[in-house]
């Protein structure tokens, strides 16, 4: 699973440098969905020697922090577009 995100973000990162993202999205933006994806697969890598050296069941059991993680982070990219979009208008006003 952290290797297939990773290829995600991999693919994604290629996309807005060839300009093959439209509309362009802001750096702080992409900055704050790189952040998300990072903490997404890092969830999934820490999972792996909890399944070894714990419990595979507990393995499976880290996977819940996505439930916290995901959203607080998601929020924090959504308020940062919102944000770089005001700044935008007011720029082009």
């Amino acid at each position: 699973m952290a290797l297939a995100l990773a290829s995600l973000l991999v693919t994604r990162e290629i996309g807005h440098a060839r300009g093959l993202i439209e509309p362009p999205v802001a750096r702080p933006v992409r900055r704050a969905q790189r952040i998300d994806a990072c903490a997404q697969i890092l969830v999934f890598v820490l999972s792996i020697p909890v399944a070894f050296l714990v419990d595979a069941d507990w393995g499976k059991a880290t996977w819940l922090a996505l439930l916290v993680v995901s959203p607080v982070l998601g929020r924090r990219s959504a308020r940062i577009a919102e944000t770089e979009s005001s700044r935008a208008e007011k720029a082009s006003a």
